[in-house]
């Protein structure tokens, strides 16, 4: 046999390796065998039993599909092995891009169209100002109150701000600080056009840019510019009606994205005036009373979609910027929520821009005491979103996962730290994976590179989410799984994996076991009926 020969029969035991096509993995090994000798067989043998033994390791690996999740799974996978292949050959493949930059390439992909109507289970990593789409914001919140709305543009800030407030009358504006002028966005928008009015304010609301790389260069420039964004949402929300039509909104974007049931993390830092005041005048709910919006507003979507939601919980988020007794009273109004509200808080979280606050360590001694004196007080902390490694910011996931969290937020630096990787497994502490956000916050420019890759292929405790999705154009769970299912994951991992996520969704959610049970329950039901194709 000649050289062409011989690298044919290679070739094709390697690609009948891959596709696991096995009637051609005997004929290539007994031509193999005889060609070369038992050594070369032996070889790719073990080969094969090594991609074997990898396959049975990634998350999800241990499901058995039934029969018409096979027929999904073909598809899909159809869909899947067509744009990698693509992308191998031509190199343009949207994970590995800016999701700014790419985000329309991706939504026209067969994956992505094949993932956007399958259930999603629940979304248990989420900021409350991050969550509705702005362009709702902008068509709905500063038209129908445009007659009382004002914004206060002050470009001379580093990054610059823009600022709303709600006024009685024009002379009110004037009692509220503005290094320009008080503004009526009605008045603007009469003299500007509705096109320009509009397109100006999404721009102070959103970091979506063409030129992300020279627009954000680093992250000095691009945290306080995020940060700003939701000064400016929060902003917007501080007339009475306009909180509660954005908490309904974001309920109902992220149930129409198939997803059942959600936590999401508030610092309850809305000024919101009471019976429909105006700033001039604001007589401001409290936390505690801030917070009966909120459940107000759950009560009501929960009572208008009884079938298809398990509801929604909330994590009183706190920043660790804090200092020690900014931290205690933190905890203090923690467990007066969890108390008041025993149905709508599960707990306190910990977050900020890793490397610049304070790491969990810090908190220790507090959060020890205050556990100790409350076992229903259950932490959520941040930990390990950073590129750095021996620093604080790193080490933070040790520290997290000693001091109970349920969960580790991002959890980036885990894959560093072997102590934690036995951690995490020894205490089955899932990971919240937000791809997208870890993408446009400068973490990982190619998505292919996440660090989560290696956990998948483990078979860590992992989630998906989607972190603060208006904030960078983007709504409920899609676009996080997508670039989970075509980036993190490898080629040959398929709907198990999709599959393991969206139950553990629910089973490392901060439900009691009884309600984790019946929302178990109706994401099997949303799951079944999506592949009977009754959704």
């Amino acid at each position: 046999m000649n050289l062409i020969t011989d690298n044919y029969l290679v070739h094709t035991y390697r690609k009948a390796i891959l596709v696991k096509d096995n009637d051609t993995i005997k004929m290539r090994t007994l031509a193999l065998f005889c060609l070369f000798g038992s050594a070369f067989a032996d070889f790719y043998s073990d080969h094969d039993a090594a991609l074997a033994a990898e396959d049975s390791m990634f998350l999800g690996a241990e499901i058995i599909l039934n029969g018409l999740e096979v027929v999904f799974n073909d598809q899909l996978m159809s869909y899947k092995e067509a744009e990698l292949d693509q992308a191998y050959v031509d190199a343009q493949y949207p994970p590995s891009q800016h999701f700014f930059q790419r985000k329309a390439d991706m939504e026209q992909s067969q994956v992505f169209q094949a993932l956007k109507p399958m259930p999603k289970g629940a979304a248990i990593h989420t900021f409350d100002t991050g969550l509705t789409s702005i362009d709702w914001v902008i068509a709905n919140l500063t038209y129908e109150y445009d007659n009382v709305l004002y914004f206060c543009d002050q470009p001379s800030r580093d990054p610059p701000e823009l600022r709303f407030a709600a006024f009685a009358t024009p002379s009110g504006a004037l009692t509220v600080a503005c290094d320009t002028a008080w503004v009526n966005v009605a008045n603007f928008r009469a003299s500007n056009g509705a096109a320009v009015t509009d397109a100006f304010f999404k721009q102070a609301m959103v970091m979506t840019t063409d030129d992300p790389y020279n627009v954000y260069p680093d992250q000095n420039v691009l945290w306080p510019n995020f940060t700003e964004r939701f000064y400016v949402v929060e902003s917007i929300l501080n007339y009475e009606p306009a909180p509660r039509a954005y908490l309904r909104r974001a309920f109902e974007e992220f149930l129409a994205d198939e997803v059942y049931y959600m936590e999401v993390c508030t610092s309850l830092y809305l000024t919101v005036c009471r019976n429909n005041g105006f700033a001039e005048s604001c007589n401001a709910y409290d936390k505690v009373e801030l917070a009966g919006i909120y459940q107000e507003e759950v009560n009501n979507f929960m009572a208008a979609h009884p079938l298809d939601t398990c509801g929604v919980k909330f994590i009183h988020s706190a920043s660790r910027q804090k200092d020690h007794a900014a931290m205690d009273a933190h905890i203090s109004l923690t467990e007066q929520l969890m108390a008041t509200y025993p149905n709508l808080f599960i707990g306190m979280g910990l977050t900020t821009r890793e490397d610049t606050g304070n790491p969990p360590i810090y908190y220790a001694d507090q959060l020890i005491n205050a556990s100790q004196n409350n076992p229903q007080l259950a932490y959520y902390i941040q930990a390990g979103e950073t590129s750095w490694q021996g620093q604080p910011s790193d080490l933070a996931v040790i520290d997290a996962i000693l001091l109970g969290s349920k969960r580790i937020s991002h959890g980036m630096a885990v894959v560093d730290h072997p102590e934690s990787k036995r951690l995490v497994l020894e205490n089955d502490v899932a990971i919240e994976v937000c791809p997208v956000s870890n993408q446009v916050l400068g973490f990982v420019k190619d998505l292919r590179m996440h660090p989560a890759s290696s956990l998948i292929q483990e078979g860590y405790p992992m989630v998906v989410s989607s972190d603060d999705p208006a904030i960078w154009e983007a709504s409920g769970l899609t676009y996080d799984f997508y670039e989970t299912f075509m980036a993190l994951a490898s080629y040959q991992m398929d709907l198990r994996l999709l599959k393991k996520l969206v139950f553990n969704s629910v089973d490392y959610s901060g439900l009691n076991p009884i309600d984790k049970g019946n929302c178990r329950d109706l994401v099997q039901g949303k799951w079944d009926n999506f592949m009977l194709g009754l959704k």
